[in-house]
C-alpha cells in the first residue's frame, strides 16, 4: 500500500515536471525534482537509482501521453483545417458552378436569339420591296424586343440633303408597319431625326435627360434610342424606338445594321424597277405598265362587279408643233400636258404615256358619267394653259376617247381599241374635244 502511495506520488511528480518542461521552465521543476526525490527515498528507504528510474519511467509515460495528445490535437486541428478549407473550396466550386450555368443560360439565350435574328435576316434578303422587310422586321420585334413604339424614317438616296423618302410606324403586338406621311410626323420627330443626321451615332435620350426638354420629346417616353442606319458611309434611315430595354440593344442594333443594307438594296431595287415602268422624260408609266395593271383592274371589277373607264389623249397637231418649234420644245409640251394629266385624276387613277404624244387614263370604279366629267376637267385644264418653253409660249388642246367597263369590251385589247375609235372620232369632229363611244 505504502509503495502505491508512493508511486501515486511519483506519478504527481512525473506529470509536474512534464507540464513545466512544456512551458519550458526548467530550473524550477530541476530544483522541486531534486528535493521531492530526496525526501522520498528518505521517507520510503528506497535507494536513489531505484527511485530516479520509477521517476523516469513514470516522465517517459507522462511525456509519451502529452506527446499523443499533442499528435492528437494537431491531426484534430489540421483535419479541422483541412474540413474547412474543403468546404470553402465546396463553395467556391459551387458558386463556379452556378456562374457557370448562368453563364450558359445567358449564352443559350443570346445563340437562340441570334438564331432566331439570322433566321429574319435570312427572309429579309429574300424580300424586294421595304413594306415587305420592315413587314417580318415588325412580326420577329413584337415576339422578341420590348418597346412600344418604333419609326423608320428612310431617306431618299437620289435627293441632295437626305429628304424623307418614307416613315414606317410599327407598334408593339402589330404585325404590319403603318406607313406614315412625312408631313404628319409630331413636332418633335424631325427635330430628333436632324440631331442625329448631324451626330451620325446612336443616341439613348432618357426621360430626364436636357437633350429630352431641348428636343421636346413628350413626357410620357421615358427613352428614346435613336439610330442612324447608314450603308457606305451614306445615311439609309434613321430608327426611332421608345421604351426599349435596355438589354436588347445589342440584339436590335445587329439586326439594324442588317436592315440597313437590305433597305437600301429595297431601294436600288424599287429604283430600277421604277425606272423600268416609268418614262424618262415625262415622269409618268409606260405603256406595258399601264396595260398589267388594266389587266388586274378588270379582274379585280369583274369580281366585285364594278365599272372602270379607259381615256385615250392626243395632243393636237403635235406635228406642228415640233416642226414649229423644235424637238426641245416639244419635249417640254409633253411633260407639261403630262404633268397637267396627274393634276386633275385621283391618287388612285393613273395616267402612262402609250406612245408618242398619245397618253392612256385609267379611271378605277368610274362609269360614263364621270369619266366624261374628268376628261372634260383634262380637257379645259390643257386648252387654258400657257406653255413656257425656252422663248417660246405654245397654246395646246388635245383630244379624247373614252370606254367603259364591261359596257364597251370584256378585255383589256377590246376597251383600248374602243377609246381609240372614239379619240378618232374627236379629232375627226374638229379636235379639242371629248367622245365617249358610242358603237361602230
Amino acid at each position: 500500500m505504502r509503495i502505491l502511495t508512493d508511486l501515486y506520488v511519483f506519478y504527481v511528480i512525473a506529470i509536474g515536471t512534464a507540464y513545466f518542461l512544456r512551458k519550458r521552465t526548467i530550473y524550477l521543476p530541476v530544483v522541486i525534482l531534486t528535493l521531492v526525490l530526496a525526501s522520498m527515498v528518505r521517507l520510503s528507504g528506497m535507494s536513489i537509482p531505484v527511485a530516479v528510474y520509477i521517476f523516469c519511467v513514470m516522465l517517459i509515460g507522462t511525456v509519451m501521453i502529452h506527446v499523443g495528445e499533442t499528435v492528437s490535437g494537431i491531426y484534430r486541428e489540421n483535419t479541422l483545417k483541412t474540413l474547412t478549407e474543403k468546404r470553402k473550396l465546396l463553395d467556391v466550386l459551387e458558386k463556379e458552378r452556378t456562374d457557370l450555368l448562368s453563364q450558359r443560360k445567358v449564352l443559350d439565350e443570346r445563340s437562340f436569339v441570334i438564331g432566331k435574328i439570322y433566321e429574319v435576316i435570312k427572309n429579309m434578303s429574300g424580300a424586294l420591296r421595304i413594306g415587305e422587310i420592315l413587314g417580318l422586321f415588325a412580326v420577329f420585334a413584337g415576339e422578341h424586343f420590348y418597346f412600344s413604339k418604333c419609326h423608320f424614317c428612310v431617306f431618299d438616296l437620289e435627293k441632295d440633303g437626305e429628304a424623307l423618302r418614307s416613315v414606317y410606324l410599327i407598334k408593339k403586338g402589330v404585325s404590319q408597319p403603318e406607313e406614315v406621311p412625312a408631313a404628319k410626323l409630331l413636332p418633335w420627330q424631325p427635330m430628333v431625326i436632324e440631331h442625329v443626321k448631324k451626330k451620325k451615332t446612336r443616341e439613348t435620350i432618357n426621360k430626364d435627360d436636357a437633350l429630352s426638354a431641348e428636343l421636346k420629346i413628350p413626357g410620357e417616353i421615358e427613352r428614346l434610342d435613336v439610330i442612324p442606319l447608314s450603308v457606305e458611309n451614306r445615311m439609309t434611315a434613321v430608327v426611332c424606338v421608345e421604351d426599349l430595354e435596355e438589354s436588347q440593344i445589342e440584339y436590335f442594333m445587329v439586326l439594324a445594321t442588317q436592315l440597313a443594307m437590305e433597305i437600301k438594296q429595297a431601294i436600288l431595287y424599287e429604283e430600277v424597277e421604277r425606272r423600268s415602268l416609268i418614262d424618262g422624260l415625262t415622269g409618268i408609266y409606260l405603256r406595258r405598265y399601264f396595260l398589267e395593271r388594266t389587266g388586274e383592274e378588270m379582274k379585280r371589277s369583274e369580281r366585285m362587279k364594278l365599272n372602270f373607264s379607259i381615256l385615250m389623249l392626243d395632243i393636237d397637231r403635235f406635228k406642228v408643233c415640233n416642226d414649229t418649234y423644235g424637238h426641245m420644245v416639244g419635249d417640254v409640251v409633253l411633260k407639261a400636258i403630262a404633268q397637267t394629266i396627274k393634276d386633275n385624276i385621283r391618287e388612285l387613277d393613273l395616267v402612262a404615256r402609250f406612245g408618242g404624244e398619245e397618253f392612256a387614263v385609267l379611271l378605277p370604279d368610274t362609269g360614263e358619267r364621270g369619266a366624261l366629267h374628268v376628261s372634260e376637267r383634262i380637257r379645259s385644264a390643257v386648252e387654258a394653259k400657257r406653255i413656257n418653253a425656252y422663248d417660246e409660249t405654245v397654246k395646246i388642246t388635245i383630244s379624247t376617247g373614252i370606254s367603259i367597263y364591261p359596257d364597251h369590251g370584256a378585255d383589256v385589247a377590246e376597251l383600248i381599241q374602243k377609246a381609240d375609235k372614239a379619240l378618232y372620232a374627236s379629232k375627226q369632229s374638229g379636235r379639242n374635244s371629248v367622245t365617249l363611244y358610242k358603237g361602230d
